[in-house]
């Protein structure tokens, strides 16, 4: 998903970076901040000579983007998974691996563990 406007993206959500637009309106130390095909954090938005954002990158930089060069990266919602591991680990407490419907209830779980876990990019 890229967001090219308004409403902002807000602080603390995930984006990857992805290529450089050849926007030339950044500063010298601005230009030399971006890194393109990483991960990182909104930290902030800019919006006094059109919307920029500052991100946090996974190695702790920090590097100034306009909107059409970063996406939001899906997360994982970890009280859904949680709640899917623990409904595994009990059917795999009380294994019946001969019975066809506990067999079902197992795919059924490691099915949905996987479109959970699928999201992370």
């Amino acid at each position: 998903m890229t967001n090219k406007g308004y409403p902002p993206i807000s602080p603390g959500t995930l984006v990857k970076t992805t290529e450089d637009t050849g926007c030339d309106d950044w500063t010298r130390e601005a230009l030399a901040s971006r890194k393109w095909g990483v991960r990182g954090m909104v930290i902030t938005h800019h919006d006094s000579h059109g919307l920029c954002y500052e991100v946090k990158h996974e190695d702790g930089t920090v590097g100034y983007y306009d909107p059409s060069e970063i996406e939001v990266v899906k997360s994982i919602n970890l009280d859904e998974l949680q709640e899917e591991m623990e409904k595994l680990l009990s059917l795999l407490k009380d294994r019946q691996p001969g019975l066809f419907t506990w067999n079902e209830f197992l795919m059924e779980r490691m099915k949905k563990i996987h479109s959970l876990l699928s999201c992370v990019v």
